[in-house]
């Protein structure tokens, strides 16, 4: 089989790309719906097998079978594993376990048979969509990170607990943590020693959050005293799967404050210290004991 030059100017194909792109960073932060659900898998199906077989042309079959697979596997909870190990790299990714999303593998055949046949093309560089397509594919909406305006420590750092978010509460309580719901908390994307504390978007209305936002106030070990501690859950399970044994939920500790200690420009290096001995400290004292305790 020889390469199709139209593939990567194909219409519907830069159409369909452009679809991808806006649904994962335009869409789905704005409404957060089924339809938006649903949107990138039928217009990343349709898409991710004819960019490959524009550079295989002779393995086109092997890629389309294998990308029905693929998506099979990712939208499992055998998935898990290799989300954890990408987490525990700093390298944020999420999905959702939900087998309703099997219904976009109906788009490979009409897929495989589009592209499969000559197509009027736009004159634009190959090399340009080449590179906006890996990008797309790579770049899917990430666990999106919320901290509020006053965090000293901005962590970000996400763990996937195979655990419903009931029953992390529940272990959070079994650990004698003073804990509370904070739903409306002022947030910011990133930390930033210039913060302005007069920022108002709220976490459930700017954001449309879902679920609640925690405050863990006061965590004292090995003589460090945590004022307060943030963090929030995400589901990986559809709410009517929420209580079922295989349920997942990412845990994200979003950052932390210590009151005896005010952050600035001049002492940056000793933020970046006590950065990284807490987020141990967190993770030993808080984030391990729950996943045990499963």
């Amino acid at each position: 089989m020889s390469r199709s030059t139209d593939t990567l100017k194909n219409p519907l194909f830069l159409s369909a790309l452009v679809l991808l792109i806006l649904n994962d960073h335009l869409f789905k932060p704005i409404f957060h719906n089924a339809v938006t659900g649903k949107l990138s898998d039928f217009a990343g199906l349709f898409i991710f097998p004819a960019f490959w077989s524009y550079f295989f042309p002779k393995h086109k079959k092997v890629i389309y079978i294998f990308t029905a697979l693929f998506f099979i596997y990712w939208k499992s909870e055998y998935a898990t594993a290799f989300i954890e190990f990408m987490n525990n790299v700093h390298i944020p990714i999420a999905r959702v376990v939900d087998y309703t999303d099997l219904i976009a593998l109906i788009i490979l055949p009409l897929s495989y048979y589009y592209f499969s046949r000559p197509e009027k093309d736009f004159k634009v560089a190959t090399w340009g969509v080449s590179i906006v397509s890996v990008v797309a594919f790579c770049a899917t909406s990430p666990p999106q990170n919320y901290a509020p305006c006053d965090t000293q420590f901005y962590l970000g750092k996400h763990y996937t607990v195979k655990m419903t978010p009931e029953e992390i509460m529940k272990e959070l309580d079994n650990l004698g943590l003073q804990f509370k719901v904070d739903s409306i908390s002022n947030v910011t994307y990133e930390y930033n020693l210039n913060t302005d504390s007069s920022c108002t978007k709220d976490t459930i209305s700017y954001y449309k959050r879902k679920h609640p936002y925690f405050v863990i106030n006061d965590f004292i070990s090995q003589g460090d005293t945590i004022n307060k501690i943030y963090l929030y859950y995400y589901p990986l399970s559809i709410d009517n799967e929420i209580n079922d044994e295989k349920a997942e939920t990412i845990l994200t500790i979003s950052g932390f404050n210590i009151n005896s200690l005010p952050i600035t420009k001049e002492n940056i290096k000793l933020y970046k210290d006590v950065r990284k001995r807490m987020n141990k400290l967190i993770k030993e004292q808080i984030v391990q004991p729950i996943k045990k305790s499963k």
